[in-house]
C-alpha cells in the first residue's frame, strides 16, 4: 500500500545498548548503500512495547516500517525497581539523546541516514497508552520513576495498535494532541483491549490529522510475529488470518499514514485521503486529514 524506499531484504538491523538509559534494543534502518537518489533522511520511530512482550516479537513489523523510510528502534525496557518489561515516558528523551550522542555520531552508516530532529512513536497495548500520554501532555510526571516528562519538539506523530486512553487516572476524556497526527489501529478479535475502546479513544482525539483502522480477523497480537507471545497477557481469541498477513496489514496502514503526514509524501496523502470513510471485507477506515 505505501511506496517502500527499499525492499525488505535491504533493511539492515543490529542489536545494541541504548547508552542513555541502558536498555537493550534492536535498530532497523534502510541500507543507504543500496539506495539511489535518496532525497531525505529517515526520522526516528521509537516502538513502545506491550506489557511483557519482548522486542524480538516485533521484528517483522519493524522491518516493514523501516522500509517505509524510518529508523525503527525497539527497546526492551524495565522500569526502575521493577522486574517486568513495560514502556515509560522517560524512554523518549533517552532515545533522542542517544541519537545525538557520540555513540551514534561515530556510526557512519546510521548517522548518514537518520533525521534526529524528527521522532514518531509506535506502540502496542500499554505502549500505545504511553505514546498517547506522551503526545497529550506538554509536561507531566512519570508514574513509576517520578521523573518529569516534557514533550519534545521532535515528537511529530504516532501510530498505536490495540490500545486506548480511557482510564480514570487519565483525567479528561479529550486528548489534546496539539495537531500531532495520530493513527489508531484495532483488531476486531482483540479480547484484551476491545475495539470499541480504541474507537472511543479515537473520538476523543481533539485534532486532525487522525485515522482509525479496524482490521477484521486479528486479535490483540496482530502486530507481533506470533499470535500469543510467551509472557504477554493471555488473548482469548485465535486469529482468523495468518500472522504474517496480519502484521503486514497493520504495517501497510501504519506506513501509509506516516508517509502521508510525517514524510509529507503527496502520493501517500492522496491514497490515504481516498480512504476517508472506507469499508471492505478486510478493514474499516475512518480518516480525518
Amino acid at each position: 500500500m505505501f511506496q517502500p524506499v527499499c525492499e525488505l531484504n535491504q533493511v539492515k538491523s543490529y542489536s545494541t545498548t541504548i547508552t542513555t538509559n541502558r536498555d537493550t534494543a534492536d535498530i532497523y534502518y534502510p541500507d543507504l548503500s543500496l539506495l539511489k537518489n535518496q532525497a531525505f533522511k529517515f526520522p526516528i520511530a521509537l516502538f513502545l512495547q506491550g506489557f511483557e512482550v519482548d522486542k524480538l516479537y516485533y521484528s517483522l513489523f519493524s522491518r516493514l516500517i523501516a522500509s517505509a523510510g524510518f529508523v525503527v528502534v525497539v527497546p526492551n525496557h524495565i522500569p526502575p525497581g521493577r522486574t517486568y518489561l513495560a514502556p515509560e515516558l522517560t524512554q523518549i528523551k533517552a532515545i533522542l539523546d542517544y541519537f545525538k550522542s557520540d555513540t551514534v555520531q561515530d556510526n557512519s552508516n546510521l548517522v548518514d541516514c537518520v533525521d534526529s530532529e524528527k521522532l514518531v512513536l509506535l506502540g502496542h497495548s500499554c505502549g500505545g497508552i504511553t505514546g498517547l500520554e506522551a503526545i497529550r501532555y506538554q509536561q507531566t510526571i512519570e508514574t513509576i520513576s517520578g521523573q518529569q516528562y516534557i514533550r519534545p519538539p521532535e515528537l511529530v506523530g504516532g501510530v498505536f495498535y490495540g490500545t486506548n486512553l480511557l482510564r480514570k487516572e487519565a483525567g479528561s476524556a479529550m486528548i489534546e494532541n496539539a495537531g500531532i497526527p495520530i493513527a489508531l489501529i484495532a483488531g476486531e478479535l482483540d479480547s484484551i483491549v476491545l475495539p470499541e475502546l480504541t474507537q472511543r479513544t479515537y473520538k476523543n482525539l481533539a485534532d486532525s490529522p487522525k485515522a482509525l483502522i479496524t482490521v477484521k480477523g486479528i486479535n490483540h497480537y496482530g502486530i507481533t510475529d506470533v499470535s500469543q507471545p510467551k509472557d504477554g497477557p493471555e488473548e482469548e481469541n485465535k486469529p482468523q488470518i495468518q500472522q504474517t498477513e496480519s502484521v503486514q496489514i497493520i504495517a501497510e496502514w501504519s506506513g501509509l499514514f506516516l508517509q502521508a503526514y510525517i514524510l509529507q509524501q503527496q502520493a501517500s496523502l492522496e491514497k490515504l485521503s481516498s480512504y476517508h470513510d472506507f469499508l471492505n471485507e478486510q478493514v474499516s477506515v475512518v480518516c480525518e486529514g
